[in-house]
């Protein structure tokens, strides 16, 4: 579904405790690398829900399309839980439930969102030396400096769309 969700409180375990509550509340599944073993009233929740992976190894890889040259790999344990939920799983309901009380992201947040990822990892890239992605390449010139901040890269995007 593709949530991004913001825990209320503030605190140490309020990120942990939030999506506990919404894997309870709502069927979610939590992929992490956490084993939740603070939190011991949602050990059932924990063993249902969550979906654990281990980062393998990662080296430089020249060849990756990622342009920061990393290359990763990961085992996830599912453990005979699946990303999807079927009208026959007993979590259906709750499912279902969560596309009514969540409100689906609208298209401009969720190229915003997209814009902030690509953002994120040109910055990436300028400060180790790596080729800034080609989708930059309409909007930002290699001769000026990297845009110090995320409005900065924005409008020059924007920018560049309209005159498109």
């Amino acid at each position: 579904m593709g949530l991004i969700i913001h825990p209320l409180k503030e605190g140490k375990e309020a990120d942990d405790l939030a999506m506990l509550k919404c894997a309870e509340d709502y069927g979610a599944i939590i992929l992490t690398h956490d084993k939740f073993s603070n939190h011991p009233g949602f050990k059932e929740i924990t063993k249902r829900y969550v979906v654990r992976y281990e980062k393998k190894k990662c080296k430089q890889n020249p060849d990756v399309t990622n342009n920061l040259g990393i290359e990763c790999k990961y085992s996830f344990y599912l453990d005979g839980k699946s990303f999807a939920a079927k009208p026959t799983d007993e979590d259906y309901a709750k499912v279902e439930q969560s596309h009514k009380d969540f409100e689906k992201i609208s298209p401009e947040n969720l190229s915003r969102l997209s814009l902030m990822e690509l953002y994120l990892h040109s910055d990436i890239c300028s400060k180790i030396g790596a080729p800034i992605p080609e989708a930059c390449s309409t909007f930002l010139d290699p001769e000026m400096p990297f845009p110090v901040n995320f409005q900065q890269f924005e409008t020059a995007a924007k920018k560049s769309f309209r005159q498109q």
